[in-house]
């Protein structure tokens, strides 16, 4: 049975080739387009939750083997700046399997709330050990969910209906603000500078996050740049990315 399942499947992949126009491309190893500069991973949302290991020696143990020259050799880290949650929600649908690690904590608990800079104490612990053994580290910093009250939804997790935006209109520019200050609080305190910052990450239409109309998207990242701009809140080069889209028609719309 597994035999012929594969032998069909080869059938129609044979099928679609058969009237193909035959391309010859000629690979020269010699010419160089681009430089990498570099790979990592996102320290969503492993490290806030290893970031409270009480064994500070598995800590560290942990940090060395993803950045270690002779180990992993990462370089590069997205920094996630959370948005937490309704309290009534706190374990809850947010940590089906997933466990607590989704649960990404936020700085800030209503619009006339202060800041908490306490908070997400575990991912910023990883964050620093990085900054501390490794200079050349890369750090961007981006968003699953704007706060839980600034969405339509009431909920970080995202809105029931995914074709629909689940960031209120008149708190478009707060958000904006939401994540420059906390790309200020880590300049200023720890001398982190992130070289880019995501108001909105993964697919546009992907139900567990903000979701975006392509517009109204591209609107969120020109507002969070001009801002930046004039808050000088990071480097020069500093800019603001879009949504990493799977439709590469919804990928150039942005």
């Amino acid at each position: 049975m597994k035999q012929l399942f594969v032998t069909i499947i080869t059938a129609i992949a044979t099928m679609g080739f058969a009237n193909a126009q035959e391309v010859k491309i000629n690979v020269d190893a010699n010419a160089r387009c681009q430089q990498i500069e570099g790979w990592g991973t996102s320290l969503c949302w492993w490290a806030q939750m290893c970031g409270q290991w009480e064994n500070e020696a598995a800590i560290d143990q942990l940090v060395d083997m993803i950045i270690g020259y002779d180990e992993l050799n990462m370089n590069i880290f997205r920094y996630n700046i959370g948005g937490g949650d309704d309290p009534s929600h706190i374990d809850g649908h947010m940590t089906k399997g997933k466990g607590k690690r989704a649960e990404m904590p936020g700085f800030k608990d209503g619009p006339d709330k202060p800041y908490n800079w306490n908070a997400d104490a575990g991912q910023r612990k990883i964050m620093l050990k990085i900054k501390q053994r490794r200079p050349d580290a890369v750090f961007e910093a981006f968003s699953n969910s704007a706060p839980y009250w600034m969405t339509i939804s009431g909920c970080s997790g995202g809105n029931g209906d995914g074709s629909i935006d689940n960031l209120r209109p008149e708190y478009y520019d707060a958000f904006c603000e939401y994540l420059l200050d906390v790309c200020r609080f880590y300049r200023d305190q720890y001398g982190i500078t992130f070289k880019t910052t995501q108001p909105h990450t993964q697919d546009s239409r992907t139900v567990q996050r903000v979701d975006f109309e392509l517009l109204e998207l591209s609107r969120l990242a020109g507002r969070l740049s001009l801002r930046c701009g004039i808050a000088d809140c990071r480097a020069p080069q500093a800019v603001s990315n879009a949504s990493e889209e799977r439709a590469q028609h919804r990928a150039v719309s942005i």
